[in-house]
């Protein structure tokens, strides 16, 4: 399988990675066009689990793994699937794994899920978006 990128023109498509040697002429290929993620809520999205993670782990009182943390946070918003001897596994948050919109249900899940049960008493919703985005000014 290749991914390719292109940008609408008002003609149509541009591929912005040239030619694709691997296909013949005559070829027969099927092609699905998406709009890729917004990488900007992506870096949100990673802003956000670090700010839960310290939070959680201050409540806690140990350290915790962040890939470990940011795994559980997915399932705990309800995004997993279940394997077949009974057990589950976080849904992939990867560009291929996951369109924009789920990401953003799965973004709002988390910051719902992390209100209603480690930071009720800790911090708004509002105080929350704040310091994701502090945060992300802090990187740029």
């Amino acid at each position: 399988m290749i991914d390719q990128y292109a940008k609408v023109v008002p003609n149509g498509l541009l591929w912005t990675d040239g030619y694709i040697p691997e296909l013949r002429l005559g070829d027969v290929v099927r092609v699905r066009v998406t709009t890729p993620r917004n990488g900007g809520f992506h870096r949100k999205a990673f802003a956000l689990f670090r700010v839960l993670h310290d939070y959680y782990s201050e409540a806690v009182d140990q350290p915790l793994d962040r890939d470990v943390f940011r795994k559980w946070l997915t399932m705990r918003a309800g995004f997993f699937d279940l394997t077949p001897d009974g057990g589950a596994m976080p849904k992939s948050i990867s560009y291929s794994s996951m369109d924009g919109e789920e990401f953003a249900r799965l973004y709002d899940s988390i910051v719902t899920f992390a209100i209603g049960q480690f930071l009720p008493e800790v911090v708004s919703r509002d105080e929350l978006n704040d310091q994701v985005d502090n945060l992300l000014r802090g990187f740029g």
